[in-house]
């Protein structure tokens, strides 16, 4: 019986696939990395480029031993397809990040913001607010700069008014705190009064909230802060976790 010819493609798309695997190992030692503390958060987010390039070597290596060699197709494809998302992961985080504004201090108040009891709130919380290339912004004090920007990322970040009484926001809230597995610090529900912190999922970011219900006439008015503890921006992650708050209260 005549022996088949050796399959030329297939080295390079096991290549492709073996780099796709190494790109995706590495993101996932990453995020074990910062979460255990073995480097900082910020570390393991400046690391992720690197990473997006490896998987993007891996998805055109995929891509050339898919079309040009048309060898080891179906090992090619799934180099090209876990390389892609890798790499559609990763930018979309970036540009994510990208467009959203340089705080780490977000609240649904901002004349008189929730007052942390319990966890310490970062000295430097306003004063790495950039400066807009806008008229008038660069006579502005660093408290008013903070509230011009914010204002302009998050005009629709507002209070939520509910029926619930002050202790019942807490309650609720304190419950899909525990859901999502953040940390409950302080809950005071005859103040209506509530501290945590969450830990992102993947990188562990960690963002203190403190949740603020006061009685209005026929229920609560419900505010909620977040401070990010580390870097020069949230990266539109306290917004997201106010709105996840105010969606349990309401």
């Amino acid at each position: 019986m005549a022996r088949r010819p050796k399959r030329r493609g297939s080295g390079l798309a096991w290549a492709a696939l073996l780099e796709a695997l190494a790109a995706l190992a590495m993101a996932g030692v990453v995020g074990l990395g910062a979460q255990r503390g073995w480097w900082t958060s910020q570390g393991g987010a400046d690391a992720l480029p690197a990473i997006a390039v490896i998987a993007a070597g891996a998805t055109l290596l995929g891509l050339y031993a898919r079309v040009f060699r048309r060898d080891g197709q179906l090992i090619a494809v799934a180099a090209f397809l876990l390389g892609i998302a890798l790499v559609g992961a990763i930018a979309q985080g970036w540009w994510r990040d990208t467009q959203a504004a340089q705080l780490v201090d977000v609240t649904t108040d901002l004349e008189t913001p929730p007052a942390f009891t319990h966890l310490m709130v970062r000295p430097d919380r306003i004063t790495g607010v950039p400066v807009p290339n806008r008229p008038g912004y660069a006579s502005l004090s660093p408290e008013e700069r903070w509230r011009a920007v914010h204002t302009d990322a998050y005009p629709a970040l507002k209070p939520v008014v509910t029926r619930a009484s002050p202790a019942s926001v807490v309650a609720r809230a304190r419950r899909a705190a525990e859901g999502e597995g953040w940390q409950v610090v302080a809950a005071d529900p005859g103040h209506g009064h509530l501290e945590l912190t969450a830990t992102s999922r993947f990188l562990g970011f960690k963002d203190d909230l403190v949740l603020r219900a006061q009685p209005v006439p026929g229920g609560s008015r419900v505010d909620v802060r977040g401070v990010a503890r580390t870097g020069t921006s949230d990266h539109g992650r306290i917004a997201r976790l106010i709105g996840r708050l105010q969606q349990a209260v309401r």
